[in-house]
């Protein structure tokens, strides 16, 4: 049986597991307590599995089915639904003794409730005989908890590889989830908000979408040391209200054009009119509240309410909502992570700053950015400025018992962000300690591109800092220096050696021999892909060799 037939024969297969598993914790009186939970997870699980054979398998367009969605991709969805029928075998084990996995009919999404009725007749008939023979402990309520929380981590992993099937697809016109947002196909199986952040890269803003007619109240921007601050804005009604603000200055051409009013001064502020509105209309799923594995395709970012130009400034200033639970209090703690590593590092006082993390939320840091790093270019874009000044801790709305762990790393500096796929300048930034995030070709003057693993390459520097809790500032401060006083910067290559010197050296011993080789492979782009499948490919590896090796940790 080919790939295509085996993965078809496993969709049911665990169909028919968690369909058992249902009808016998509808029958058992002891599960009552928790009989809703467990119940309401099956359902949502199930749901997920016909969605997914409907929109991937069933139809002839389906994206398993096309010849543009490399093997690797399709062997990942094999992968995990083997993964996930290991994680059910004890209870297949059950269900095969009793004969409850063979159904004549393939389950899907219109003939489920018949399926559903006729399976828990066939499992009513033969409770009393499994009940006899059955080990409770499989029923424990901790044991099928945690085993549904397995099953719903790997229904997450598939949820990341649908989107990155949908990035290689590209074209919605020949692929059945064109119409998704309205038929609400693609909310079923989660990919809601990937199909929207992808279909609105490729659209331009509509004509009603300008500049906002408030402004920035003086004197009232904190958050030092980041053009991203907390704010207050009053809008044309005059109502006053606490937002963030990152401001972005013009590009020498914009500046030119705006002294001189060439023709095409306009057209000049298309780009940063675009990135506001699809900043401003993209969906960022809130599940930023503490719990690692709440959201598999979250992008921990702020949404963006608009934009205010600024001529006479020479600048563009982008609004952003802040998150929903925030307090007067919280925007008092906002700080960005490079100034928290900084404070922690120099001995600051333990009683107006924040404390130095603990191993496991040093994890959950580098977990949260591996994470929206992954849905970044799963949704078809690339950031181009990742760097700890730009990433800015808030307040989570779920505080935990460790205080560092209270608080979210959100990524901000989205000024130069794009699509995958569009065009790029090669714009030259002699700036020091900002190119020593860069890739070594993207340093000073680009001489490539920008490609995701260069994003990648700065998230490796990102995690070196949370790694060691030293900034590059700090690492290499004689350098920096002499380079900023000489106006000249380092040799790429010398940068990225001294980088991986410190990953090698000094990160084994803080964070674990897996997390060191994980930021080396951020660092050396060793993510074994051909050049036939660049973006995809290294974004799967990344996956599988990064965001992988960091979750592991979440558990210290």
């Amino acid at each position: 049986m080919d790939i295509f037939g085996t993965t078809v024969t496993v969709i049911q297969e665990v169909y028919n597991v968690t369909m058992f598993i249902r009808g016998l914790v509808d029958d058992i009186k002891a599960m009552e307590a928790v009989k809703k939970e467990i119940q309401d997870k099956l359902e949502h699980e199930l749901f997920f599995l016909l969605a997914f054979k409907d929109l991937f398998f069933d139809k002839d367009d389906a994206p398993m089915r096309s010849d543009r969605i490399h093997g690797y991709l399709k062997r990942d969805v094999n992968i995990i639904l083997m993964s996930l029928k290991r994680t059910l075998a004890e209870y297949e084990t059950v269900a095969a003794k009793h004969g409850l996995l063979s159904q004549d009919v393939s389950p899907n999404l219109e003939n489920q409730v018949q399926i559903s009725s006729s399976f828990n007749t066939r499992v009513k008939t033969k409770v009393k005989d499994i009940k006899r023979t059955l080990d409770w402990a499989l029923f424990d309520k901790e044991k099928i908890l945690k085993t549904l929380a397995v099953y719903s981590e790997w229904t997450g992993r598939l949820q990341q590889t649908m989107s990155l099937m949908l990035l290689v697809l590209a074209s919605f016109g020949r692929f059945p989830l064109q119409d998704s947002e309205k038929s609400g196909r693609a909310k079923e199986i989660g990919l809601a908000d990937v199909v929207k952040r992808q279909r609105l890269g490729k659209s331009n803003p509509p004509d009603e979408f300008g500049v906002l007619r408030g402004h920035i109240v003086e004197g009232s921007e904190v958050l030092y040391g980041s053009s991203t601050k907390v704010a207050k804005y009053e809008d044309e009604w005059c109502r006053i209200g606490e937002v963030l603000v990152e401001y972005r200055k013009y590009s020498s051409e914009l500046v030119r054009a705006s002294q001189f009013k060439l023709p095409d001064l306009e057209q000049l502020k298309v780009p940063v009119r675009s990135l506001a509105w699809l900043l401003h209309e993209a969906s960022f799923t809130e599940s930023q509240d503490g719990n690692p594995l709440s959201g598999q395709l979250a992008i921990y970012t702020f949404q963006c309410l608009g934009y205010i130009d600024q001529p006479e400034n020479q600048r563009t200033i982008l609004l952003y909502q802040l998150p929903k639970s925030t307090t007067p209090q919280a925007t008092n703690k906002i700080i960005t992570l490079h100034d928290w590593i900084s404070v922690t590092e120099l001995g600051g006082d333990p009683g107006t700053v924040l404390p130095k993390p603990s191993l496991g939320s040093r994890f959950f840091l580098a977990y949260a950015l591996c994470l929206t790093v992954l849905n970044i270019h799963s949704s078809g874009w690339v950031h181009k400025n990742i760097w700890s000044h730009g990433i800015v801790m808030f307040p989570s709305s779920r505080p935990s018992n460790t205080a560092s762990r209270n608080f979210i790393p959100y990524l901000t500096g989205w000024d130069s962000s794009r699509l995958i796929a569009a065009g790029t300048d090669l714009v030259a930034d002699t700036k020091v300690e900002p190119n020593y995030y860069r890739h070594p070709i993207r340093q000073g003057y680009p001489q490539s591109p920008f490609k995701v693993e260069h994003d990648i390459y700065a998230l490796g520097v990102v995690l070196l800092e949370i790694g060691l809790w030293k900034t590059v500032r700090s690492i290499f401060k004689s350098q920096i220096d002499k380079a900023t006083t000489q106006g000249k910067l380092p040799p790429p290559e010398l940068i990225k050696g001294e980088l991986l010197e410190q990953a090698r050296d000094g990160l084994p011993s803080e964070m674990g021999d897996l997390f060191a080789k994980a930021v080396e492979r951020c660092l050396t782009s060793s993510f074994e892909v051909g050049d036939e499948a660049e973006t995809v490919g290294i974004t799967t590896s990344f996956r599988e060799h990064v965001l992988d090796t960091v979750t592991q940790g979440l558990k210290l």
